[in-house]
């Protein structure tokens, strides 16, 4: 339990600055809404949308996004979150890993009979 509590009190500085990026990354979509949910930038938005294939708009999946929808808007700003989250996990594990190795410590999985893919993927 105290080495826990050791990770997480070394872990919150870069969690609270990701979870400042994320927050920046929402408000600085949803201040864009306003802009979206009026009649003009739905009209250009079908214009723009008409000129797609249809093919590629069903492959893509927005053929039923309406981002005149407070709903449809984050919907589609959300992608941009979900992409800033799994780097995030990335650079976690990646330092998980470092820090483990520069340690000393996975010098014990490395004498046991698995692989080092086994290793990273667990």
């Amino acid at each position: 339990m105290n080495m826990f509590k050791v990770e997480i009190k070394n872990a919150f500085k870069p969690f609270l600055i990701w979870t400042v990026i994320l927050a920046s990354i929402l408000s600085f979509f949803m201040s864009m809404f306003p802009s979206m949910s009026t009649s003009e930038m739905a009209e250009l938005l079908q214009v723009k949308m008409d000129a797609l294939p249809e093919g590629m708009i069903e492959a893509f999946g927005i053929d039923m996004v309406d981002f005149t929808n407070l709903l449809g808007f984050f919907s589609y700003s959300f992608q941009y979150i979900l992409i800033a989250l799994c780097v995030y996990s990335g650079v976690l594990a990646g330092n998980s890993l470092i820090k483990e190795e520069s340690e000393g410590t996975i010098e014990f999985l490395y004498a046991q009979p698995i692989s080092r893919n086994k290793i990273i993927s667990t």
